[in-house]
């Protein structure tokens, strides 16, 4: 909760601009520098995660670049279904510490697995807002769809233990965080 209300007030403090006009959906936080090479991988990274998921580069959410401290977390990304906006930190950007960040979710190893799991929880909150007004019953709902689909793989002795991250959400009771990292690992396991 500490960590939801802390980025309804994000913009307040981390301001945010716009970063590239061939990418408007990214944007960068205050004081933060990103070498073009940084640039083209990060751009390279979110449209090669689009793609994984079946969505146009061009609906995706808005992306937010900032570090750790002005984000608050130690998380390497998180996606905020309040503002409808992906947060990345810039340490995803390098690749020893991506690899420190990801250890304990699945597929440490791909630069892709972050993004890929943020863009998934963006889908379902899509799906979501697309029968719902507003979004007050997102996190109830979610969970309990998500709920529905790890018993049912449990039922059919479907190993949902696929990362560490998954075991402490499951224990958690968090089955959007569970049935997210699946649906990551489904996805990216032949890439």
């Amino acid at each position: 909760l500490l960590l939801y209300h802390f980025m309804e007030n994000l913009s307040l403090t981390c301001p945010i601009y716009m970063l590239a006009p061939n990418q408007p959906n990214l944007h960068i936080a205050n004081g933060i520098t990103l070498k073009p090479k940084q640039m083209h991988d990060l751009q390279k990274r979110i449209a090669s995660a689009a793609e994984v998921i079946g969505v146009a580069n061009s609906s995706l959410p808005n992306f937010y670049i900032a570090n750790e401290l002005q984000l608050g977390t130690n998380s390497p990304a998180m996606y905020n279904w309040k503002q409808n906006r992906i947060f990345i930190t810039l340490a995803l950007l390098d690749e020893a510490k991506m690899m420190t960040l990801q250890k304990d979710g699945v597929l440490p190893d791909n630069p892709l697995s972050t993004i890929v799991h943020e863009l998934i929880h963006w889908k379902d909150a899509e799906r979501y807002r697309t029968s719902h007004y507003t979004m007050d019953g997102y996190m109830d709902w979610v969970i309990r769809k998500c709920k529905e689909k790890v018993v049912e793989l449990q039922k059919r002795r479907y190993n949902i233990s696929v990362s560490n991250y998954a075991q402490e959400m499951l224990v958690q009771q968090r089955f959007d965080e569970v049935y997210t990292e699946i649906r990551t690992l489904k996805l990216l396991e032949d890439r």
